[in-house]
């Protein structure tokens, strides 16, 4: 159980982070999409990841090379990418995250290949970075038959909100074409053998011991919702 649970770091404290990789979750995701993080926090984050033995993945900001090429170069364990809406959203990634021959990645004398001074990292063919696409659409769920075909996705995770503000109806996630969403998206998961997964940011326990069973990736809350529950519970405590 403990190896599909993650959950999100939106600040850049390295304490903060120690105490999480200490805490029983298997990894975490450094968000660069909706957080101020610069690309040296990031790659400070990583290492300490590392560190303490937690898989560090790095949500880019958006689907340009640059942004794959900084976190992959930095020793990310993998990316995730935000709003995948079509097949050539993913060949895009791919060509982004992969040596040749499969992508078109340069190599960088950086963190990930040990500044070049290991010369055993300049045999990258067996090289795989784990690619996350996260469906958060209408769009997505509609082509997702086509942008699972890839042979190098390592999973997905649904983002429920924005799925739910593509289909007018936000935050339902009750209403009839959001559970079709859902359904259709296990379907397809399941047929192309790709793992589901789901952020649960809300800490409503009820819920994410609901929901654990159905996914094989699990995000649970950020680091900035953890210290909102604590301190919530506190006070209603001491009251």
């Amino acid at each position: 159980m403990k190896k599909k649970i993650g959950t999100w770091i939106t600040s850049f404290n390295q304490h903060t982070l120690e105490v999480i990789s200490n805490s029983g979750f298997s990894w975490i995701c450094i968000d660069l999409e909706h957080s101020d993080i610069s690309d040296k926090e990031t790659n400070i984050l990583i290492s300490l990841a590392k560190k303490n033995k937690i898989k560090p993945y790095v949500r880019v900001a958006s689907k340009s090379e640059e942004n794959f090429k900084k976190a992959l170069d930095g020793g990310a364990t993998g990316i995730i990418v935000p709003m995948v809406e079509a097949k050539e959203d993913v060949d895009d990634i791919i060509n982004f995250s992969y040596y040749s021959p499969i992508g078109k990645r340069s190599f960088g004398l950086y963190s990930h290949n040990l500044y070049g001074i290991d010369k055993n990292h300049l045999e990258i063919q067996r090289y795989k970075p784990e690619i996350i696409l996260q469906i958060e659409s209408l769009k997505g769920i509609n082509n997702l038959e086509s942008i699972l075909s890839s042979n190098f996705i390592s999973g997905t995770l649904i983002g429920r909100y924005d799925l739910s503000l593509s289909l007018n109806e936000p935050g339902n996630f009750k209403s009839k074409k959001f559970k079709d969403c859902i359904k259709k998206y296990f379907s397809i998961c399941k047929k192309k053998k790709i793992k589901s997964g789901i952020h649960l940011a809300e800490f409503d326990l009820k819920n994410i011991k609901s929901e654990i069973k159905n996914y094989d990736l699990i995000a649970i809350g950020t680091d900035f919702i953890f210290l909102k529950k604590m301190c919530d519970l506190l006070f209603k405590n001491i009251k």
